[in-house]
């Protein structure tokens, strides 16, 4: 997301695709996490003026070793 010419990445989930096991209490739980690849390299995402973490203690796909 690009705002005011700064660059934003906001709730990052960097993981390799399916390395999480599905969301518990969701309709689709039995789907494993990142369901999709990066668009990218890491590197290219992160070529961002601030990362964004708008929920980490219920959601730690946002905040795992890769992110």
């Amino acid at each position: 997301m690009a705002y005011a010419s700064k660059k934003f990445l906001i709730d990052p989930m960097l993981a390799e695709k399916d390395a999480w096991g599905g969301f518990a209490g969701n309709a689709r739980a039995h789907l494993r996490n990142p369901m999709v690849l990066l668009p990218m390299a890491i590197e290219d995402l992160l070529d961002v003026d601030a990362v964004i973490l708008t929920h980490t203690h219920t959601h730690t796909d946002h905040w795992d070793e890769a992110s």
